[in-house]
């Protein structure tokens, strides 16, 4: 492995030489292969740990739901040590008698170094899916066996005998939100990520598997293939270069894009989707103050300029006016994977928050790129909540907290779309999190919406001459938006193509008895908080400029 990728491993070992902790909850990418380069060979986390970081122990011992608890190393010298057998797994299989068995064992060897002396036995303990061990209740259970247990695992941190003595527990599991809050919150319990590996790492087990599966291969080299693979776990590349391997055909080329998005969406168990860049800002018709700003954004983001890249993007206006579609512009100029956030709530207890957590990992693992998260005034949470449990402020929480981070600047670029900006909380939206709020409008001119159905229709193949066009502006609808637009086109293609009638005919009749979807109340209501929201007064077209000194509309709810 390579200096970035042993991060996580050397704060282990830091952590634990220097006496400042002798517990460590590892969380995060707790289920992927690691990598020993010495060997070119892969191991799970627990073999991995055992290998790299507790060669130095005399005693190593396991436990987990399904197995019990196992003698990983040592078992006839912690014997001796102790003078009482060490109990395999077929006798202590569930939780109140695995941690009762192994609280034993240890406390029977602080008792027998202090009393004999000399060198004391280095015991080690792992406790696997330690969230199936002892599971996060939401603060509303009242199981004071489950209590036992969480308080068992604290005090192995906390017991001053136990902290003096050489021994290491470990609990893993995937989302740290999962534990026990008397274990997760525990200040004598160190907390470390484990990430998805970066190109580095996967670059070295790709040279591995080279040699062992060369049919999966092409002339592609392996850094560039690791470049292109950044963020999706070993164990997902593995499978990958089998079947490749299986079926002979290279991993190279196009194709490791579609696979790596297919590897990540797999992997996040469609928590995310990506969006595939095959739009861009000539795809979009008219705002050009807007193509104009982010254009900039963005070159400063592909020239290295972070500290110039927001953070975040705010896009609102009302309903229909293209926000997803300026999101999937952005993608496409951007350069950069861009996946969309999908429904990360759930209604088991703890089960939302793990989701973000695996969310956030993804995210920081594929390096640059950009999160859209539409209906963001629904998604993203309040800060206070009734009748979730306080869910929804957990929520908020984590998310504000992943926004804000500095580190983050020039890596993740989040970019929400709202139709109501003002039930997002003002914390979230504030500069830090979001530094760029754009205003998308519908049109301000009959000539403004007649050029936008003329936009729509040639997506259709539909061609209306600028005379044909001239002739029916005049009964073109104002604040027209996209979405009213493209349904209107579709409907002349319709009537066009059942009736054989020419489209300017078609579209007059359309014209004469259009009638918009959405009330003109609710389009003026939500035009008027998007004025206001704009992070820059060019943003806004000039027709809607003077908005933002008058009374607001009231919202009609249609």
């Amino acid at each position: 492995m390579v200096e970035s990728d042993e991060a996580w491993i050397d704060e282990l070992r830091s952590s634990y030489k220097s006496g400042a902790h002798n517990q460590f909850i590892l969380h995060g990418n707790v289920y992927d292969s690691f990598f020993i380069r010495s060997e070119e060979k892969l191991l799970g986390l627990v073999p991995f740990i055992s290998e790299e970081i507790l060669s130095g122990f005399d005693a190593i011992l396991t436990y987990d739901l399904a197995k019990g608890v196992r003698i990983r190393k040592g078992g006839d010298d912690l014997a001796k040590v102790t003078n009482r057998p060490v109990s395999s797994e077929e006798t202590v299989r569930s939780p109140a008698a695995a941690l009762r068995e192994l609280d034993r064992l240890l406390l029977s060897a602080v008792n027998v170094a202090r009393i004999r002396g000399g060198s004391p036995c280095k015991v080690a303990v792992v406790i696997e899916d330690a969230h199936l061990v002892v599971p996060f209740s939401g603060g509303r259970s009242r199981d004071h066996e489950l209590s036992r247990l969480a308080l068992t695992l604290r005090n192995w941190a906390s017991d001053g005998a136990l902290r003096e003595h050489p021994l290491a527990t470990f609990l893993t599991c995937e989302n740290f939100s999962d534990l026990h809050p008397l274990v997760s919150r525990n200040p004598r319990s160190h907390t470390v990520e484990v990430p998805l590996p970066g190109p580095n790492l996967i670059g070295e087990a790709l040279i591995a598997y080279r040699k062992r599966f060369p049919k999966a291969f092409g002339k592609e080299p392996e850094k560039q293939l690791a470049e292109q693979l950044s963020g999706v776990a070993l164990v997902s590349v593995e499978e990958a270069v089998r079947m490749a391997n299986l079926s002979e055909r290279p991993i190279e080329g196009a194709d490791v894009a579609e696979l790596k998005k297919s590897l990540i969406e797999n992997d996040a168990r469609d928590l995310i989707e990506f969006i595939p860049p095959s739009k861009n800002f000539s795809n979009m018709a008219g705002s050009e103050a807007i193509k104009k700003w982010v254009s900039k954004d963005l070159q400063n983001w592909r020239e290295g300029r972070l500290r110039a890249v927001p953070k975040g993007y705010l896009l609102c206006g009302p309903v229909g006016t293209g926000k997803t579609f300026l999101a999937e512009c952005m993608a496409g100029e951007a350069g950069v994977p861009t996946v969309a956030l999908k429904n990360f709530r759930e209604r088991w207890v703890g089960t939302s928050e793990g989701n973000l957590e695996k969310v956030f990992r993804i995210l920081r693992a594929l390096g640059r790129c950009m999160v859209f998260v539409d209906e963001a005034d629904q998604a993203l949470g309040r800060r206070v909540s009734e009748g979730d449990g306080g869910l929804s402020g957990r929520l908020y929480s984590m998310i504000a907290k992943e926004m804000g981070k500095n580190e983050n600047r020039g890596r993740i670029v989040w970019i929400l779309a709202s139709s109501r900006p003002d039930l997002i909380e003002v914390d979230l939206k504030r500069p830090g999190r979001v530094d760029v709020k754009i205003p998308i409008l519908p049109t301000s001119t009959t000539a403004e919406s007649m050029e936008l159905i003329r936009a729509l229709l040639r997506r259709n193949d539909l061609v209306l001459s600028d005379e044909e066009a001239r002739s029916l502006e005049e009964n073109a609808p104002l604040l027209m938006t996209a979405g009213a637009a493209e349904a209107l086109a579709a409907k002349v293609m319709r009537l066009q193509v059942t009736s054989e009638r020419k489209t300017a005919e078609v579209l007059s009749e359309m014209l004469k008895n259009y009638q918009p979807s959405v009330p003109k109340a609710v389009i003026e209501f939500q035009i008027d908080l998007a004025v206001r929201e704009a992070t820059d007064i060019e943003l806004v077209p000039e027709y809607f400029q003077n908005r933002r000194n008058t009374k607001p509309h009231t919202e009609i709810e249609s």
